[in-house]
This record gives C-alpha cells, structure tokens and sequence, in this order.
C-alpha cells in the first residue's frame, strides 16, 4: 500500500486469537532494527519493560518533549504515563521507520487484536527521534 505521493505503507495487524507482542514479534523483525517504543504502560495488566535479551531492543520512551519556537508556549514535557499515545520508531536513522500502532506495550494487549501502520521518512523519522528526552534503561539478568 502507498500514499497519495507514492510513500510506502507497512500494515501489521493481529487478532484477537493472536498471543503474541506485535512489537518484538513482527515489527521489530521486518525493520531488522532496535525500536524506541512510546506507549501507554498503565492501568490492568503487567506493563512490559525494555527488552534488550532478544534480537532487536525494545527501549521504552519513558519522556517526551516538544520544543516550540513559540516565546508563549516553550517546552513541552510529559511522562509515558501522562501519554496515551502509540507510536515507534527505528533506532536506526538510515532506516528512518516510523509506526502508529494501536495497541499498548502491556502483557495483557498480547491478547487483543490491533495494529500498526509505518511508513520511511528520514524527516519524519527526525521529529520523533528529536522528541524523545529519555528512555527505560534495560534490567540486568
């Protein structure tokens, strides 16, 4: 699938019968690259920490921030938790991947159908990357 101007269009979807994290399991693999992951991780269920024990790294966005040019706005911070939002992007710049998917990095969306459509924009991919002002570290074995 493509845009209007031609830019490629990646989908992965999953159903409910599925039991498997989209991220790690299609995502990751098909970008071949490590992911930076903003994702709401609250509320029922087990949220999902940084992965770095599989082949690609899932690294939770634990902070976000916007910088405005704006002299009445400024800076805009927020934590994950103050987010809902679902999106990643390739750690990788010559990849350049970006993603919106729909379900959060929580053990219990496992169990649930959902999705995520990416697309390859280094500009794009920029804005994202620039946006993220910290990270989950990973824990030791």
């Amino acid at each position: 699938m493509s845009s209007i101007k031609k830019t490629e269009l990646v989908m992965f979807a999953k159903n409910g019968e599925s039991t498997f994290d989209l991220y790690k399991t299609k995502i990751a693999p098909f970008i071949k690259s490590d992911l930076f992951v903003e994702s709401w991780r609250r509320g029922n269920g087990i949220p999902l920490s940084s992965n770095c024990h599989s082949k690609y790294k899932l690294i939770n966005v634990q902070y976000v921030k916007l910088k405005f040019e704006n002299k009445y706005v400024g800076n805009v911070l927020w934590k994950y938790s103050e987010d809902h939002s679902k999106w990643l992007i390739s750690e990788d710049s010559e990849k350049a991947f970006i993603c919106i998917v729909d379900l959060n990095r929580m053990l219990s969306q496992n169990k649930r159908g959902g999705g995520a459509v990416c697309i390859r924009d280094a500009s794009i991919w920029k804005l994202f990357h620039d946006s993220i002002a910290a990270i989950e570290t990973c824990i030791k074995l």
